[in-house]
């Protein structure tokens, strides 16, 4: 089996043919939309990109439509986020794929000359709530994950989500398949018993 947290990995393998195909009530698990169109690989987890902002340094009214705006240079030395972290990999991908690579290749240069690199996205999210920087690239959870930690009242920050189409109207999925190359096959359909 293999699992990996980002499904550009699992294209990758099945663009060169080197995924077994994954069971049908496996696959009826899972929205079809979380799986692979070709039946290779299924979703196992989701989770969302979302721009975090610090309530009392950003107004509303002044976030992004898009996440390409990050790169302008209103956003100079307000952008937190963890390049390093394998959730940044797919917001490229989707860039790439939405407007090609010289928009991508733009973005990640903008992106650099106005944000502030952090370790993770645990320190980005804790970066923008204490207001070091004014807005960070994460994906949800981590907003949640510290606003249970702290609790409502130690919030000063909130989500903000990207317009539907946009690059950055991101859902990651984590995936599972099988390699062709494995020598434990699953089993076949007719071999589960029928209740």
């Amino acid at each position: 089996m293999f699992y990996t947290e980002n499904t550009p990995v699992l294209e990758d393998l099945q663009e060169k043919g080197l995924l077994s195909p994954i069971l049908a009530t496996t696959l009826a698990a899972v929205p079809s939309k979380y799986s692979s169109p070709q039946d290779d690989w299924v979703g196992v987890s989701a989770r969302v990109s979302v721009l975090v902002y610090n309530t009392s340094l950003v107004k509303p009214a002044e976030l992004p439509s898009s996440i390409l705006e990050l790169a302008l240079p209103k956003w100079k030395g307000k952008v937190g986020f963890a390049p390093s972290e394998t959730d940044f990999q797919p917001l490229i991908t989707s860039i790439t794929k939405l407007d090609g690579v010289a928009v991508a290749e733009k973005w990640l240069k903008g992106l650099q000359a106005n944000g502030k690199v952090y370790p993770d996205n645990e320190t980005v999210v804790a970066q923008v709530n204490n207001g070091e920087s004014a807005v960070g690239l994460i994906n949800h959870y981590y907003w949640y994950r510290l606003r249970d930690e702290v609790g409502r009242s130690g919030m000063h920050s909130a989500l903000h989500y990207y317009a539907p189409r946009d690059p950055g109207d991101l859902i990651d999925v984590s995936g599972a398949a099988v390699l062709k190359s494995s020598p434990v096959k699953p089993p076949h359909r007719s071999s589960w018993p029928s209740w």
